[in-house]
């Protein structure tokens, strides 16, 4: 959360993104987890940062939107 709030400070905007990469092990594919080859997926993660929020309720909010 302090790299958000850092990014979010630095560029003056509430919304930020990042770009995250799953193993893709997980996904619902008969035999994915077999697989010798990668499997990856990459998505965007969208934040929105308010300053004045406490760092407990934005992570509350972050996994409730999981």
């Amino acid at each position: 959360m302090a790299w958000e709030a850092l990014i979010s400070r630095h560029t003056a905007s509430e919304e930020i993104f990042f770009g995250v990469t799953d193993t893709g092990r997980r996904a619902v594919m008969p035999g994915v987890d077999l697989m010798s080859r990668p499997a990856i997926a990459t998505f965007a993660l969208q934040m929105l940062v308010q300053n004045d929020q406490p760092i407990a309720e934005a992570w509350r909010q972050l996994h409730h939107h999981r």
